[in-house]
């Protein structure tokens, strides 16, 4: 018997939102009419960051910006066009590693995106009303995985974080308890006195090193 095939996670997204190959058309079809808009809203979304210090402080200068803004016309294209495979999901994680490494504030993925929809949903606006309907579910699912997607790698990053800081814990309490061995031994094993320790019954349950070495020597003299 075959074993099933085990359910990758953008899939298991996409079924959640209900996201269908008629949204797929539809997208695609939406594409052919908002290509010629892709430009002017980049600039748009750009212009829009330099009002925000935090979100505009992770830019280097005016070259990579317009880079970044010929790769969101491509962004858009992408999401238009698909395929929505697991290439589309790897292509857009890589992107949201990229938001993690340069320290972008998560917040600003929610409102980028609210930015996005804004933009898309006054092009639907232009559109016949039997296509309309269609294309405005069909971005409101893929915006929604589009974001879903990107927090899944700020989710890792955390994660990554947290397991790295509990690893130097671990390590800091394996020094200390190394630390306090070797005090004790110090102390008590090392110490030229005798130190014996008696539990509820009167039996010897504990003695050091120089108890061993008297205890041995008196029944060694007897």
């Amino acid at each position: 018997m075959n074993e099933p095939t085990q359910e990758t996670l953008f899939a298991e997204m996409k079924r959640y939102v209900r996201f269908t190959e008629e949204d797929a058309l539809a997208l695609a079809r939406f594409g052919e009419r908002a290509r010629e808009h892709f430009p002017r809203i980049a600039l748009e979304f750009y212009d829009r960051t330099r009002e925000h210090e935090k979100a505009h402080a992770v830019f280097t200068g005016e070259a990579q910006i317009e880079r970044l803004r010929q790769s969101m016309v491509r962004w858009m294209e992408r999401l238009c066009q698909g395929p929505h495979d697991e290439s589309y999901y790897a292509e857009r994680a890589k992107i949201g590693r990229v938001h993690v490494k340069i320290g972008l504030p998560q917040r600003y993925m929610f409102t980028a995106m609210s930015l996005m929809r804004t933009a898309f949903h006054g092009i639907v606006d232009e559109l016949p009303v039997e296509d309309s309907s269609a294309v405005r579910g069909a971005l409101a699912r893929i915006l929604d995985l589009e974001l879903a997607i990107m927090l899944e790698t700020y989710r890792d990053d955390l994660v990554t974080r947290i397991q790295r800081v509990e690893r130097v814990e671990n390590e800091r309490l394996r020094r200390e308890l190394a630390r306090s061995e070797h005090r004790y031994a110090s102390a008590v094993e090392l110490a030229r006195v005798l130190v014996v320790g008696i539990d509820a019954t009167g039996c010897i349950a504990l003695f050091n090193n120089e108890a061993e070495r008297v205890s041995g020597y008196a029944r060694d003299e007897a």
